[in-house]
């Protein structure tokens, strides 16, 4: 399948890449460690609400364990560390997968060399885009109850797709909240597309980028599958290499 490289205009509201991992270190050391070796290229961290829940809460409840403490910026990209995760997020204007997957390399080298991790336990790649109209009428989707296809203004699907290295959950939804760029929110339609895998059975960091490009070549043969021939011309879509 030709997949396009750009289109536009662009619906990816946010793209994040997550690694969550063991630790040879004690819980509360991880962050001073990442910080130390990133200092210079990300601002100031800011700390986020679920610093304020007290250790052994957060330790023994499992919503928390995989959640960030604390947060750094640098342009449009989210750096974001917990005890257990690192995630980085491109935000606001989505900058293009090459300049993106250069800018998680660099993090991710940079943490190999920390030598802090014991073992990574996931790697996920997430993508979430955003449309103002009814999605379900654009995509190659439909719901069938008692043999008729259902149109419902508030609709909701969750799909988790299993492959041999990497598995895909897929959803979709009309009637979403979605945040927008000045902190309100808004009702919309959105593709949320997640490509994990959790059982690395090599060596994560010398297999990384090979792993990146896989997983996002999976995300986006998956978002372009879904949409109709029609409405991917609206998108106006360029084709070539990436």
């Amino acid at each position: 399948m030709n997949l396009p490289t750009i289109i536009d205009p662009c619906p990816i509201r946010e793209a994040n890449v997550e690694i969550r991992f063991e630790s040879k270190v004690p819980a509360e050391a991880v962050f001073g460690i990442v910080y130390s070796g990133l200092r210079g290229s990300y601002a100031e961290p800011s700390p986020t609400p679920i610093v304020q829940i007290p250790e052994f809460v957060r330790a023994n409840d499992p919503n928390l364990q995989y959640q960030a403490h604390y947060k750094v910026k640098k342009d449009n990209f989210l750096l974001q560390l917990g005890p257990r995760m690192i995630s980085l997020a491109a935000v606001e204007t989505y900058p293009g997968w090459d300049l993106y997957l250069r800018e998680i390399l660099d993090v991710f080298r940079k943490i190999e060399q920390l030598d802090f991790i014991l073992e990574i336990t996931r790697l996920g790649i997430r993508y979430v885009n955003v449309f103002k109209t009814d999605i379900f009428e654009k995509v190659n989707l439909q719901i069938i109850v008692n043999d008729a296809a259902v149109n419902s203004k508030e609709t909701y699907v969750r799909a988790l797709f299993e492959g041999t290295s990497f598995n895909t959950l897929l959803q979709v939804a009309n009637n979403a909240l979605i945040q927008t760029d000045d902190g309100n929110q808004t009702k919309g339609s959105l593709i949320d597309i997640d490509v994990s895998n959790q059982s690395q059975k090599m060596p994560f960091f010398e297999n990384v980028e090979r792993l990146l490009n896989e997983a996002h070549q999976i995300e986006k043969t998956k978002f372009f599958e879904l949409l109709k021939d029609d409405f991917l011309a609206t998108l106006n879509p360029v084709y070539g290499e990436e």
